[in-house]
């Protein structure tokens, strides 16, 4: 897949994530923070977040419950 293609799809699922939350009856604001967390999950991994592992590779550990 290049490079292109990654980020059309990434788009892609954004766009449903936010299509099932307004479908839900999420208000704008709810949705517009659940994306904006979602941005900085991906930017803190550097990567799509179907690739990131449950070990917090982004400097995070991850919590144990």
């Amino acid at each position: 897949m290049s490079e292109e293609e990654l980020a059309e799809f990434e788009t892609d699922v954004l766009a449903g994530f936010v299509l099932a939350r307004a479908s839900a009856g999420l208000g704008d604001s709810t949705i517009r923070n659940d994306t904006n967390h979602l941005e900085l999950i991906r930017d803190c991994f550097g990567r799509p977040l179907w690739e990131a592992d449950r070990r917090g590779r982004c400097g995070h550990p991850r919590r144990r419950r």
